[in-house]
């Protein structure tokens, strides 16, 4: 009789392990379908919902956008998903700015810089990343498959649409990310400098710590069954790579860093340890901003060292 009574405490206590765990899988496929898979199309003219709380800046630079000669362009990324964007060539172009969007944006996202850009001679390339916009793909992957994509870019940049001019790479949030990933890539040379605001580390820190602070949970196991999920259906390794070891690789191209103290999505400290892991040459701007929005709010000030920035890496060689 104790025998039997110890073998239905076992058999009650695996039943409530095999609950909770297909209670683990189940909550865990329904976030990485969430936060990997591609939403609706947003089109060409969508923008992030952030960007209107400066809604009267945002609508005056977007009616300058929709006057400028623009192209829409496109390139096959090396797994063979078709990603587009649209190019506005400056006159007199001195250099090529490409602007990767961060997470759930769009290339619209950028219309606020290019007038910025433009004046200073710099042709402007916004790509929409994939899963995102009217580029092709099923899967966001957090910077880890898009620092490929930022490489075809370039090459269809520098062999294209602009060859024999400097190339400077800008990304906000997932876009810093992606274009801090690229950075320990094999950069072409024209690649003279890169901008990076309010970019995440990696892909497994950003998701863990929005599993901290949006639902309360731990990494495990919810994380490592996202994971898993990540690498059989977007084939993509979530902890396969890290802002701060490709920045510490990377001791060419200079970097500028910004990022806001009040940003509560990406946490500032992230942005601070990629700058202080940066072997380049590097610059750090640190604002009151919220998430993504340093720019916004700080516009003078984020403009001033922009351009004393962009000035020393594009200055002829003596």
């Amino acid at each position: 009789k104790e025998t039997k009574a110890f073998m239905e405490i076992w058999e009650i206590l695996l039943l409530i392990i095999g609950i909770w765990a297909a209670m683990e899988i189940v909550f865990s496929a329904v976030i990485f379908s969430v936060a990997f898979r591609r939403r609706k199309k947003r089109g060409a003219d969508a923008v992030s919902d952030a960007y209107l709380l400066f809604e009267p800046l945002y609508r005056e630079e977007k009616i300058y956008a929709d006057g400028l000669e623009k192209r829409e362009v496109s390139v096959t990324a090396r797994d063979g998903v078709t990603l587009k964007g649209d190019f506005y060539p400056a006159r007199n172009a001195r250099a090529t700015l490409i602007y990767f969007h961060g997470y759930r944006g769009s290339s619209a996202d950028f219309c606020l810089c290019i007038r910025f850009f433009h004046s200073r001679g710099f042709n402007v390339l916004l790509p929409d990343q994939r899963a995102h916009g009217r580029s092709g793909g099923k899967y966001v992957c957090f910077g880890v498959k898009e620092r490929y994509d930022c490489l075809d870019w370039v090459g269809l940049t520098t062999k294209t649409l602009a060859a024999g001019l400097p190339v400077v790479l800008d990304g906000i949030s997932m876009g810093g990310t992606t274009v801090l990933l690229a950075a320990g890539l094999d950069l072409p040379e024209d690649v003279k400098a890169i901008i990076a605001d309010c970019g995440f580390t990696s892909a497994w820190e950003q998701i863990r710590h929005n599993l901290k602070t949006t639902m309360r949970m731990p990494a495990f196991p919810c994380l490592y069954i996202v994971s898993l999920f990540a690498r059989i259906f977007a084939k993509c390794r979530l902890r396969s790579s890290d802002t701060r070891d490709a920045v510490r690789k990377n001791r060419r191209v200079p970097i500028f860093f910004a990022t806001g103290t009040r940003d509560r999505v990406v946490p500032p400290k992230m942005t601070e340890q990629n700058y202080e892991a940066c072997s380049a040459p590097k610059m750090l701007l640190l604002t009151e901003a919220a998430h993504g929005m340093s720019y916004l709010a700080a516009k003078d000030e984020y403009e001033k060292q922009l351009d004393a920035f962009l000035e020393g890496c594009l200055k002829p060689a003596d």
